[in-house]
């Protein structure tokens, strides 16, 4: 039997679903709860303070517009806040996270995370919780007119501050090495 492919479309208004089965949802307004199902879901928040939810699977979660936030689950999640305040959190498997523009909570939970970035001059400081060496986690970034060098990278272990060029674009734990944390970046040409 073929998989069905089904979008759910939500209203102007809150809305609150729970999906069940290899679902889309879409959500266009007002303050949403979605919370997916064990299956491969994706779920786009529209605009409004949403909360959405993956649950199992490995899903694809979009914040949009307004102070979101985004829980993977298990699975390997992407999630990515859009514009406002957003708090991401991955989940247990190997999940991307990327905050958007504002100044966002990331936390990865178990598994080897990707904390992604699009390095711009309104991007926001994100609050990265849980980054981990040992653990895989890596930061990954695109900036125009990127060097092939990480010189142009500082990490300040008594602040917890990451900066390209001198703009502060993380805040990662304090006291972490130096060299663990450079070795974790990986740009994106």
């Amino acid at each position: 039997m073929e998989p069905i492919d089904i979008r759910l479309i939500g209203t102007g208004q809150a809305d609150f679903m729970q999906l069940n089965g290899d679902v889309g949802y879409y959500a266009l307004g007002g303050n949403d709860t979605v919370y997916g199902s064990q299956f491969n879901n994706f779920i786009n928040g529209g605009t409004g303070n949403d909360s959405l939810n993956g649950g199992g699977g490995s899903d694809v979660l979009v914040g949009d517009i307004g102070n979101d936030t985004l829980i993977g689950g298990t699975g390997n999640d992407y999630l990515t806040g859009g514009t406002d305040k957003d708090y991401l959190i991955g989940g247990s498997g190997s999940d991307t996270l990327n905050g958007g523009s504002g100044n966002d909570t990331l936390i990865g939970g178990g598994g080897a995370d990707v904390f992604y970035f699009f390095l711009s001059q309104n991007a926001g400081v994100d609050q990265i919780r849980d980054f981990s060496f040992s653990e895989g986690d890596r930061i990954k970034f695109f900036a125009r007119g990127l060097a092939d060098s990480l010189n142009q990278f500082n990490y300040s272990a008594s602040t917890g501050n990451l900066s390209f060029e001198g703009q502060v674009f993380a805040n990662l734990s304090t006291g972490l090495n130096l060299i663990d944390v450079l070795e974790a970046i990986q740009p994106t040409y």
